[in-house]
């Protein structure tokens, strides 16, 4: 069901056949999400159809704010490394002149010939501490996007048993009366005057008056196909 925020409601057009000629409403095209204001009617601003209802559009952190802390991180850790470049420059120079003082003095001792040539095949001369393992930075998973979910029956208020099919939804008089539900348990015609016929399972979620359907849609559930339906 569509997420109520902020006192509107969200839906799409599914007008497919605007003027009757096979073109459909530009904002059906483009599904747009279209905001509509709650207890006004819920119909597409271009064409005046009923909307389907879907969730609100995400705000700008919901769909960035992954890419913003990541990029944050980024920017800590290179902060961080260029200050320490600049700290430890001092530091290099020093052991470059103290390097080179030991390099002037040199021996012929065995024992140091056999250590330098260990060091230089690749050997550690005992107690000689590891070099640290590198760990490599987990990646932040990619954010995976929501579908629309089709809009399910409303909560059980009022249920009436109309023999032919099930209806759940507001109620007056002992008839359906503004919105709700009907389901279907057998073949039967949608508008008494259309040659609309429902299957058993098929359901229409819509307003009524007096009993009568004023227009909603008709989802079929062999097909799984959505058709507005009005009287």
């Amino acid at each position: 069901m569509a997420r109520k925020t902020g006192g509107y409601l969200y839906g799409i057009c599914t007008n497919k056949d605007k003027d009757g000629d096979g073109n459909a409403c530009p904002k059906c095209a483009s599904k747009e999400v279209q905001q509509v204001r709650q207890g006004r009617d819920f119909v597409c601003s271009e064409c005046g159809e009923p909307l389907m209802k879907t969730r609100a559009p995400k705000t700008f952190w919901e769909k960035y704010k992954i890419a913003v802390i990541g990029g944050a991180a980024v920017a800590l850790v290179g902060g961080g490394i260029a200050v320490a470049s600049l700290s430890g420059g001092g530091e290099s120079t020093a052991t470059g002149v103290d390097s080179l003082a030991v390099d002037t003095v040199k021996t012929d001792s065995p024992a140091t010939d056999s250590v330098k040539a260990d060091t230089a095949a690749g050997r550690k001369e005992p107690g000689q501490a590891k070099e640290p393992v590198k760990e490599e930075p987990e990646q932040a998973e990619p954010e995976k996007p929501v579908k629309p979910k089709e809009p399910k029956a409303p909560a059980p208020s009022n249920t009436l048993n109309l023999g032919y099919a099930t209806y759940t939804g507001d109620i007056r008089n002992g008839q359906p009366h503004g919105n709700g539900t009907i389901t279907y348990r057998r073949a039967h015609r949608i508008v008494e005057t259309k040659e609309d016929m429902a299957a058993a399972g098929d359901y229409v979620v819509g307003q009524f008056r007096d009993g009568k359907l004023l227009m909603g849609t008709w989802y079929q559930k062999a097909t799984g196909n959505q058709t507005i339906v009005k009287r």
